[in-house]
């Protein structure tokens, strides 16, 4: 499940729900901070997006 939200609300903009796989495409530096993964979501089912409603 993807949740897809933006800086001002902590309810998602959109859904993304599929069967899929995960792959760290960037791992992060070691530096004692915490770090950022960039990862890649390959979809092995059809995903089923669900939109907020614009009430």
């Amino acid at each position: 499940m993807i949740l897809e939200t933006n800086q001002f609300s902590r309810i998602p903009l959109r859904t993304t729900t599929f069967n899929g796989v995960l792959r760290a495409t960037e791992f992060p530096t070691q530096s004692g901070e915490f770090g950022t993964w960039k990862v890649r979501a390959t979809a092995t089912s059809k995903p089923t997006i669900k939109r907020r409603s614009a009430a």
